[in-house]
């Protein structure tokens, strides 16, 4: 299993809303971990129901995902997410 490089203390974070359960759902928190981090970010994960089948993700109410994506697809969507720099 690979690690992810810890950010730094006083990252800004990326809360999301996921559901769904099972191997895949443990894939994608670990994959959304690991994407924030290369951004250097820190994520919170709130998880909805936690049952089998799809795994949705969600920020502020707009779907980003409704399946298990690579790490890299991951770094690619999240920063449309973040709030501008002042």
């Amino acid at each position: 299993m690979s690690s992810c490089s810890l950010t730094e203390p006083g990252s800004p974070v990326l809360r999301l809303h996921t559901t769904g359960g099972g191997e895949d759902a443990v894939r994608m928190e670990k994959r959304m971990h690991c994407a924030a981090r290369a951004l250097g970010l820190d994520v919170w994960l709130e998880w909805g129901v936690r049952g089998f089948g799809t795994t949705d993700v969600t920020v502020v109410g707009q779907l980003l995902i409704d399946h298990l994506v690579s790490t890299e697809q991951l770094e690619s969507l999240l920063p449309e997410y973040l709030e501008p720099e002042e």
